[in-house]
C-alpha cells in the first residue's frame, strides 16, 4: 500500500531513511562480528512478532559493542522493517532493490504489502521450510 504524505511528512521520513541507512549499515558490521548473517540464523531466534512488546521495549540504549547477539538481531529487525516502511512511503521504487538484500525484516509487517505490490522477494524466518531468508512470494 503505497502512501500519499505532505511534504513536511516526507522530509521528516527522508531524515528517518537516512538515519536507518547508517544504522543497518552498523548493525550489519556488528552482526557479522558475531558471526550472525540472516543464511545462518534462519531459525535461531523467533520472529520479532513473538517477542512481547515489553521485550522490546527494554532493549537497552548502548553502543552496538556492548549488546548480546540477540538484541543485535531484535535491533536488526526492527531497523529493517521501519526502512521497509520508510520506501513504501517516500520511495517505493527502492523496495525491489532492498527486498533482494539479505535483511531482517518482519515478515508479518511486510508481507501482505509485497503480495500486493508483488515487488519481491521477502528475506524472512522460516521455521517449517529450508534454509536461508529468501521465501518468494507467491
Amino acid at each position: 500500500m503505497i502512501h500519499s504524505v505532505s511534504d513536511e511528512a516526507h522530509y521528516s521520513i527522508e531524515t528517518l531513511t537516512r538515519y536507518l541507512v547508517d544504522r543497518r549499515t552498523k548493525l550489519g558490521v556488528a552482526l557479522a562480528s558475531v558471526s550472525i548473517t540472516p543464511q545462518n540464523q534462519y531459525n535461531q531466534f523467533k520472529p520479532l512478532s513473538e517477542v512481547p512488546v515489553a521485550d522490546i521495549f527494554a532493549l537497552p540504549d548502548a553502543p552496538l559493542s556492548a549488546l548480546t547477539p540477540e538484541q543485535l538481531l531484535r535491533f536488526s529487525q526492527i531497523v529493517d522493517t521501519a526502512l521497509y516502511k520508510s520506501y513504501i512511503v517516500i520511495r517505493p521504487g527502492l523496495l525491489s532493490s532492498f527486498c533482494r538484500l539479505p535483511n531482517w525484516c518482519e515478515v508479518s509487517e511486510v508481507e501482505e504489502d509485497l503480495r500486493g505490490l508483488q515487488v519481491c522477494e521477502i528475506s524472512s524466518y522460516s521455521h517449517e521450510t529450508e534454509p536461508g531468508m529468501h521465501e518468494a512470494i507467491r
